[in-house]
C-alpha cells in the first residue's frame, strides 16, 4: 500500500495546481465581466469550456487522492 501511496503523490501535486490556476482563471473572468472587458466574451467562454465543472470536480478529486495517500502511508503508533 505503501508504494501504490508514494505513485500517486505527483498525480496529487499535479490536481492540486491544475486546482490552483482553475481558481487563477475563475478569478480573471469575474473580474473582466465586472469591469466589462470584451462584451461577455470571458463569460460566454467560461461556460463553453465547463470551467464551472471543472472548478468542483478538480478539487474533490484531489480531495480523494490525498486521502488515499494518507491513509496509504504507515504511521507511528500512538504512546499509551
Amino acid at each position: 500500500m505503501k508504494k501504490i501511496a508514494k505513485s500517486l503523490l505527483p498525480l496529487a501535486a499535479l490536481v492540486l495546481v491544475g486546482t490552483c490556476l482553475v481558481t487563477v482563471f475563475d478569478l480573471l473572468v469575474v473580474l473582466m465581466t465586472s469591469v466589462g472587458l470584451a462584451n461577455e466574451a470571458p463569460s460566454s467562454y467560461y461556460q463553453i469550456l465547463d470551467i464551472p465543472i471543472i472548478s468542483v470536480t478538480l478539487p474533490i478529486v484531489g480531495m480523494i487522492l490525498f486521502a488515499a495517500i494518507l491513509l496509504g502511508l504507515p504511521g507511528k503508533p500512538a504512546d499509551p
